[in-house]
């Protein structure tokens, strides 16, 4: 990469990948893009833990083209303890509520494990958190 202008540039074999912006949000997802131009097969997931008020920061910086209002998106976030979606660069991109984690559990699952035993440990481990169906369907789906 190289700074010119006060500007970030990320160079990647032949491709420059220029964040629109000067924020961390613009400058992770070129990251992620040009990491994508080498590895096109390869799903990349986001995931940002929301402090009490990032919600409107995450959807301004990574949620305005799957969300039409902030509105919606306060609206399932308060419905599922998390949001999901589509990102620029990412597959899938996953703003959690911080209130709905539980720190000391840990996700325990075999490797190559199924579908089934991958969506069991999820729950184990997030057993009394509302966020549990939302966060296991939305993952599994990115797995499957």
């Amino acid at each position: 990469s190289y700074i010119h202008s006060h500007r970030v540039a990320i160079r990647n074999g032949g491709k420059t990948f220029i964040p629109e912006g000067y924020n961390d949000a613009d400058f992770t997802t070129k990251l992620v893009e040009a990491v994508k131009s080498d590895l096109p097969n390869v799903s990349f997931i986001g995931i940002r833990i929301l402090e009490r008020g990032g919600l409107r920061y995450f959807y301004e910086r990574y949620g305005r083209r799957s969300y039409d209002m902030f509105d919606e998106v306060q609206a399932l976030s308060k419905k599922q303890g998390a949001v999901f979606f589509k990102g620029q660069a990412f597959d899938l991109m996953c703003g959690i509520n911080q209130t709905t984690l539980h720190a000391s559990d840990e996700l325990e699952v075999e490797q190559g494990a199924e579908k089934r035993a991958i969506s069991n440990a999820f729950k184990k481990m997030n057993r009394s958190k509302k966020s549990n169906k939302f966060m296991v369907k939305e993952f599994i789906k990115q797995i499957a």
